[in-house]
């Protein structure tokens, strides 16, 4: 009889100890070593016990950490921060780098010379980049547009400058010329030039270096307008609103004649239309001109432009397809993380086919045709399989849509 009791004690240890002390270590072996082989490839396994594997942890022997630098300007931290903590959560194995810069032409050098892998910038600069620095730009990969980044046009009631096209000969524009803050600098004369206005002929320049010192100028009447690019709606922006507010001041809506030969000579800008409500609570009842504002009738016409992400050439295809992957499926969550009211992400499946100023890289390929918003097949009935899966002669004839 003892020695049935003894027998039933060891059992209980052996049961204790290989439940409670030694399954972590069971897990951890499994995980870290025989993981990889769950799909059975019989030769790697082989290879496994040949080279004595198990002596060796998986994930620091055999895992490939991408190193992906990323350069950015330094306003811009924190967001770009957010979303690549995203990323990396969401099961990619990266190694992410930030590099911060002071000028946003350094910054699509730096992409040019290859020396990054992501460029966190925006059409505006890429453009004055390739018409004013280097001309080769096909180093250039094209991941995704970003968020949005709007054209405000601040003015005061008592100037009687109530749209684009009220803007008199010898006015006084402010801008900042800090590029570190916004991208303004860059295409104000472009702007203006084809809004039909030369640059100290039709209106003089005034520059600043920061948005505290544009808004005072304003505030100070040392300028009639301020000419200024940036995200909506815009804490910073609001804050001085109500800092130096006064009730003749008013956002331009854009409004002019010639919209469709102005939009032509500029293809990297868009209209949009912006609740006013986002602007300043200080901001209504507002009437000028002919525009009316109150709380219910908040919609202003504006131009905008994109903030975007590229990439180099010699990316592996691998890492531009998974962040495209996980930016279209998670744009969502992306957005309810991002705690700086502006960045508002946007998926760009209405609009794969805007001006882009380089091809899409071909990971970012991969994944469009595979979602079937791109394709080789001449087919209408592609337009039914778009997000779903690749268009196709078997696909189509397998949802009986080959027939046009």
């Amino acid at each position: 009889m003892i020695f049935i009791f003894i027998f039933i004690f060891i059992i209980i240890i052996f049961y204790i100890i290989n439940k409670y002390i030694l399954k972590k270590n069971i897990d951890e072996h499994y995980l870290t070593y025989f993981l990889p082989y769950y799909d059975n490839k019989i030769d790697n396994l082989v290879n496994f016990y040949k080279n004595n594997d198990n002596n060796a942890n998986y994930f620091k022997k055999k895992m490939d950490f991408q190193n992906i630098s990323i350069g950015l300007i330094g306003v811009e931290l924190e967001f770009i921060q957010t979303l690549f903590k995203l990323y990396i959560s969401n099961g990619n194995a990266i190694k992410v780098n930030l590099i911060k810069y002071s000028n946003r032409m350094t910054l699509i050098d730096a992409l040019f010379q290859r020396n990054l892998t992501f460029c966190f910038t925006d059409y505006i600069s890429i453009c004055y980049y390739y018409e004013n620095i280097n001309v080769e730009i096909n180093k250039f990969k094209f991941i995704t547009h970003l968020y949005k980044l709007y054209f405000y046009l601040f003015t005061k009631k008592n100037y009687k400058i109530f749209s684009y096209s009220d803007i008199k000969p010898g006015i006084k524009i402010g801008i900042i010329n800090n590029d570190t803050y916004t991208p303004s600098f860059y295409y104000y004369v472009k702007f203006f030039e084809d809004l039909g206005y030369k640059e100290n002929i039709d209106y003089i320049p005034l520059f600043y270096n920061n948005l505290e010192r544009l808004f005072e100028g304003f505030h100070n009447n040392e300028c009639e307008i301020i000419f200024l690019i940036d995200i909506y709606p815009n804490s910073h922006v609001s804050q001085l609103i109500e800092k130096y507010i006064t009730d003749d001041i008013i956002l331009l809506p854009f409004d002019i004649l010639n919209e469709i030969e102005f939009l032509n000579k500029n293809k990297i800008l868009e209209i949009d239309f912006i609740d006013l409500n986002n602007l300043s609570k200080l901001y209504f009842p507002k009437k000028f001109g002919k525009y009316n504002y109150t709380k219910n009738l908040p919609t202003l016409k504006i131009l905008f432009s994109y903030k975007i992400l590229l990439c180099n050439t010699e990316i592996n295809n691998i890492y531009t397809y998974n962040f495209i992957k996980f930016y279209n499926m998670n744009i969502k969550n992306i957005n309810e993380n991002i705690n700086n009211s502006g960045y508002n992400l946007h998926i760009q499946h209405d609009d794969l086919n805007h001006f882009i100023v380089s091809d899409y890289h071909e990971g970012v390929k991969k994944y469009y045709f595979e979602k079937g918003y791109f394709s080789y097949i001449d087919n209408n009935n592609c337009k039914y399989l778009v997000g779903v899966d690749k268009c196709t002669e078997q696909t189509l004839k397998k949802n009986k849509l080959f027939m046009q």
